[in-house]
């Protein structure tokens, strides 16, 4: 496996509201406090993957988007790839 690249070992759960550092600094605590390394945990975020934004702008045209597709597609990802992390920033409130 080249380092940064390769099949994905966790599934990143998060909201669209967090800026990019946010993301990226709850990713290094995570491989910090799990004991991996950073250049070889490969993280599946859906942004990357599956535009949710254009399903939105399908939407907002009034076009139907069936869910099912979606839910096959995000589905088959999630279940595959085995291990979940929940961002949630900050613990006290998050968005």
């Amino acid at each position: 496996q080249l380092d940064g690249a390769g099949m994905s070992t966790h599934m990143l759960s998060y909201t669209w509201g967090y800026e990019v550092d946010t993301i990226t600094d709850g990713l290094l605590d995570f491989c910090g406090s799990s004991r991996l390394d950073p250049q070889r945990a490969i993280f599946w975020i859906c942004c990357f993957c599956i535009n949710q934004h254009r399903v939105q702008e399908a939407q907002e045209r009034g076009e139907a988007v069936p869910f099912v597709q979606f839910k096959v597609e995000f589905g088959e990802r999630v279940t595959s790839i085995g291990h979940l992390v929940a961002l949630m920033s900050p613990w006290s409130d998050p968005l």
